[in-house]
């Protein structure tokens, strides 16, 4: 409930002031700040930013472990998406964009890659870097966990 309050004030502030910075709003775990009945989605802030903030330069980046974690009218604002490993095909046909994406493919992603589906571009592969504090962070830790 905070969350959707304060970004419903936020985007109530950007709505009535003009000349806004860009602000890129980062929601790790979304489903778990979204209302379980999504007949109250409408009134939730994310939603609410997501459908109204672009014209006013808000933009948000959401993570979750499933597409299926989110309400299917949630899913449909998305343009941009960075798909890791999927392995059900539910998941790839939940998403609006899922005619010409490979579940296999996308099922066999290693760590470290995804699929960037961009508007209007050609899906590619990519490789997402590990942040340079990771390795700062990790020096000497064997991947066995010794």
């Amino acid at each position: 409930m905070v969350i959707s309050l304060l970004l419903k004030n936020l985007l109530t502030t950007r709505l009535q002031k003009s000349n806004n910075f860009p602000v890129n709003i980062v929601l790790d775990e979304a489903h778990r700040y979204l209302p379980r009945d999504e007949h109250q989605l409408a009134d939730n802030g994310i939603f609410q930013v997501l459908r109204e903030g672009r014209k006013v330069g808000l933009s948000m980046t959401l993570t979750t472990q499933s597409p299926l974690d989110l309400p299917a009218r949630l899913r449909s604002q998305f343009a941009n998406l960075l798909l890791h490993h999927l392995t059900s095909p539910e998941e790839l046909l939940s998403l609006a964009i899922a005619d010409g994406l490979d579940l296999h493919e996308i099922s066999c992603l290693s760590t470290g890659e995804a699929i960037l589906l961009l508007a209007n571009t050609p899906q590619r592969k990519i490789k997402v870097n590990l942040p340079k504090w990771w390795e700062n962070n990790h020096d000497g830790i064997e991947e066995n966990g010794d």
